[in-house]
């Protein structure tokens, strides 16, 4: 082994997307990197084709089986960068004696299908479902729960193929837009069909430190209307602690970190509070994406990266610095995110009009625009198809909405229809 090859390692587990700043904390704390890649080479191909840049070791797996029993280095922890490594890394965290969460209720933190198996067998409150292994079940399933419903993929992510149904009319036409493979490029086995639920939408970002779960904040999907949804990307807000769903979305959100065997690092939460009580939607025991974490390191405290990696090395004291001593973290301002949607047809882009001028108002901190005219712009069924994303903040809530409405009320989108969208 060489000199290099002795230096102690971190693995990270599909570090893409918003998981690529794992490896600048890595290295800045001397740690060589080796990521493992469990994601299909399609979609890597597509969302990160410089994904090997900054590794030490790259590493192309579907399953544990395919991990080699020795990485050529001492490796002091394993870290899901991203929602598809949860399974991967808490298993190879176990396998190599070193810290992870469960790894016997992995799959049930990665699995929406396990995952309403798991929160049923353990009280918690949920929709009523049930699973289906192919789209030809879905009309059944749906009959059974009740309209309207929400179909979604077992695997996946962002809200990739997350549809509303609201009748049995609208279930064929569903069922064939929905894709064979999920956001990672893995085959979809199974189908979750759920009640519907009414009411606000949280996000609840908590972090666990030896079983000990914090709040880190908790967002709010805000709608622009109050009909029924299946793509939740609008407005995010984060919500006080003087909210009156706050304290019970906390302790209900611990609840379930218990029940999914969650003892270390940062975990996203999402939740309906219906009349009848908080209902779990699901659980990703990973940082959050929809930049929240982009948001932490520019307002809080709270150092994501940094403290997922310190958690999982052990080192609680270097954590505790980034909460207050009743174990909260700060926040300098009340921080929001804008979602500019296309809501209206797929098509060719000619221009996003106010970008400048958005970005100039008071309270943007980030602008996120990919696109370019002539990009083709499908509609937005997913957080991977906004069109762009503002960052902004203020200091009280009633200054952060006013922003969002001032980024709203600048920005327009053109669009023009695609030649084969058009036939």
């Amino acid at each position: 082994m060489s000199k290099q090859d002795q230096r102690e390692a971190v693995i990270l587990v599909d570090p893409i997307m918003t998981g690529e700043a794992f490896k600048e904390t890595c290295r800045s704390l001397g740690f060589s990197v080796v990521s493992v890649y469990s994601v299909s080479a399609e979609v890597l191909a597509e969302v990160a084709p410089a994904h090997r840049d900054k590794d030490d070791v790259s590493l192309y797996v579907r399953s544990p089986a395919d991990l080699p029993d020795d990485f050529g280095r001492p490796v002091r922890a394993v870290v899901p960068a991203t929602e598809p490594g949860v399974f991967l890394a808490d298993t190879l965290a176990a396998r190599l004696g070193l810290r992870g969460n469960d790894p016997a209720r992995a799959m049930a933190r990665r699995n929406k299908a396990e995952m309403r198996r798991l929160a049923a067998a353990g009280g918690l409150r949920i929709p009523d479902f049930r699973i289906v292994s192919g789209v030809a079940g879905l009309a059944a399933a749906a009959e059974a729960v009740g309209y309207p419903v929400i179909v979604k993929p077992a695997t996946g992510a962002a809200s990739r193929d997350v549809r509303l149904v609201e009748d049995a009319g609208r279930l064929p036409s569903t069922a064939a837009g929905l894709g064979p493979l999920d956001l990672f490029g893995a085959d979809v086995e199974e189908w979750l069909v759920e009640r519907y639920v009414r009411g606000r939408e949280l996000a609840v970002n908590m972090f666990s430190i030896d079983g000990e779960h914090r709040v880190i904040d908790i967002w709010e999907y805000r709608q622009p209307g109050t009909a029924d949804y299946d793509q939740p990307y609008w407005d995010l807000l984060q919500i006080r602690d003087t909210d009156p769903l706050f304290a019970e979305a906390v302790r209900f959100a611990a609840e379930v970190l218990d029940c999914f065997g969650v003892r270390f690092g940062p975990s996203h939460i999402e939740v309906k509070c219906a009349d009848d009580g908080i209902h779990l939607i699901e659980i990703g025991s990973r940082l959050p994406g929809a930049s929240i974490a982009e948001h932490w390191e520019l307002n809080s405290s709270f150092k994501p990266y940094a403290d997922t990696l310190a958690v999982l090395l052990g080192r609680t004291e270097e954590i505790r610095a980034s909460f207050t001593p009743d174990g909260r973290v700060e926040f300098g301002s009340v921080p929001a995110i804008c979602c500019i949607r296309n809501d209206d047809r797929p098509g060719i882009l000619r221009e996003i009009y106010g970008l400048a001028q958005a970005a100039a108002i008071p309270g943007v901190q980030v602008v996120h625009a990919p696109h370019r005219p002539g990009d083709f712009i499908p509609m937005t069924q997913d957080l991977n198809t906004v069109v762009a994303k503002f960052l902004v903040s203020g200091p009280t809530e009633a200054d952060a909405l006013k922003t969002l409405q001032a980024v709203r009320s600048t920005i327009s989108v053109e669009i023009t229809q695609h030649e084969a969208v058009a036939r």
